[in-house]
């Protein structure tokens, strides 16, 4: 099964475990009970939620989470360590591996503090 946590910051920015589900599997609506129950406990919508790049949690996310329900609508966003894994996946790894691309990336990628010009001037 999976273990699946809802982890997030609470008003004094400490970790904060919201709930945790276990599922049998990863497929489009086996997770609904768990974001409604969570909904119901929470009286709103989360803010944010971060995820790996399941397609039956996009779906799942943004159809119980959404705007309909009279809340405000969610963001889904990915996980980064899960993005940095791509990348040699999806731009090929002579790019990745064998120059030093991925290390100027990561200078850009994981800044706080860089502006979305700077971010264009670094990528080309």
């Amino acid at each position: 099964m999976i273990f699946a946590t809802f982890i997030g910051v609470d008003k004094h920015d400490k970790c904060v475990t919201f709930a945790a589900f276990l599922l049998s599997h990863e497929i489009i609506g086996d997770d609904t009970w768990a974001f409604n129950n969570l909904k119901k406990s929470m009286e709103r919508n989360a803010v944010v939620i971060v995820t790996d790049q399941c397609p039956a949690m996009k779906v799942n996310i943004r159809n119980a989470f959404s705007a309909e329900n009279g809340l405000h609508s969610i963001k889904h966003r990915l996980y980064m360590s899960y993005i940095m894994q791509k990348f040699p996946i999806k731009l090929g790894n002579h790019l990745c591996k064998e120059t030093d691309f991925m290390e100027k990336m990561k200078a850009y990628i994981w800044s706080s503090v860089l502006e979305i010009d700077e971010f264009e001037i670094g990528w080309k």
